[in-house]
């Protein structure tokens, strides 16, 4: 599971290769976190929205830190995801992506 994200890329190299879409100015950063404003891809356009996901049956938004990915192999089948396969979907504009390695040695 990846817990940060790298963006490198500015606003005018991102207008050069999606030239036929509405671009928003891009924050460059190597150390994206959940919640944080990510750029993504949607249709024709570049825009930043927040990092996770709020589910419908979610009663608050607290969950958007702890939903921040989701495994391949259980995507179809968990009642958060499994309704957002068809419908919501986005490119995530990024160049990388990690974890903290939290232990010691």
């Amino acid at each position: 599971m990846c817990g940060r994200f790298s963006v490198n890329i500015d606003y005018e190299e991102l207008k050069g290769r999606y030239p036929n879409h509405k671009v928003v100015p891009v924050k460059s950063f190597f150390n994206f976190a959940p919640t944080m404003q990510l750029p993504v891809i949607i249709d024709k356009d570049v825009i930043n929205m927040k990092w996770g996901l709020i589910p419908s049956w979610a009663k608050d938004n607290s969950f958007a830190s702890k939903m921040i990915n989701a495994r391949s192999e259980t995507l179809l089948e968990k009642p958060s995801f499994k309704n957002l396969v068809d419908t919501n979907r986005c490119i995530i504009v990024s160049n990388g992506f990690y974890e903290w390695d939290t232990k010691t040695k």
